[in-house]
């Protein structure tokens, strides 16, 4: 029992460790995704769209797998969803500001935004798939 605890926590700080390297990475910079996705496509209105896609679909993987995470972790407790809720949407605060001081970034709100909604979308899944597999048990 012991050991799952840790190991939850453990791929927490993981899941922030790798939030926290990709804002501080200069290879994650919407210039250097668009060159990247440029070597693929060639219509530049395509190429902005997709990079978009894919910066936005990285906020909801990785802020919702740290949800999930968070509340796996403290599965035992009674408010875990909200805890797990609030501490994401606490660390896409930080990792909005954090994202402030590096060059070629930028800090959004709309991300915060994006990041608490998915958070919060995991959590809602993880607690009727909960409730679903409770009331099959009966």
């Amino acid at each position: 029992m012991k050991n799952s605890f840790l190991l939850w926590w453990v791929m927490v700080l993981l899941c922030c460790s790798m939030i926290f390297y990709f804002t501080s990475s200069s290879e994650y910079t919407y210039k250097e995704t668009k060159k990247t996705i440029m070597k693929v496509v060639k219509n530049s209105e395509m190429v902005d769209a997709v990079n978009w896609a894919i910066r936005k679909l990285a906020h909801v993987t990785l802020f919702g797998l740290l949800a999930f995470l968070v509340q796996r972790a403290m599965q035992t407790k009674k408010q875990s969803y909200v805890f797990a809720w609030i501490f994401s949407t606490c660390c896409g605060i930080f990792d909005e500001w954090h994202q402030s001081f590096h060059p070629g970034r930028t800090s959004l709100i709309s991300d915060v935004i994006i990041d608490s909604t998915a958070a919060l979308g995991i959590l809602i899944i993880v607690y009727l798939y909960h409730k679903g597999k409770k009331m099959k048990t009966y």
